[in-house]
């Protein structure tokens, strides 16, 4: 579970600084990663399903929108 929690960490600081192109399948896969990962910190957490299906949704949206809102400013703004 702590690799887990560390592998998580350190694909959203990728996320985070280098933004995401939704148009790559790869991105989606980061978006895939934060929904397990969400699945299995909700579940280890409650212990019921629903709640580690309802925390991954919403570790995955804010994955893609977050990734997708950085690649936007750096286009938009450059690298600084």
């Amino acid at each position: 579970m702590a690799v887990g929690i560390v592998a998580f960490m350190w694909i959203e600081m990728i996320v985070c600084f280098e933004g995401l192109d939704l148009s790559k399948r790869s991105s989606w896969l980061y978006g895939a990663y934060g929904f397990l990962s969400g699945l299995a910190l909700g579940t280890a957490i409650n212990g019921k399903l629903s709640d580690g299906i309802f925390m991954g949704v919403i570790i995955a949206f804010f994955t893609l929108f977050g990734g997708a809102t950085m690649r936007r400013h750096k286009l938009k703004y450059g690298r600084r």
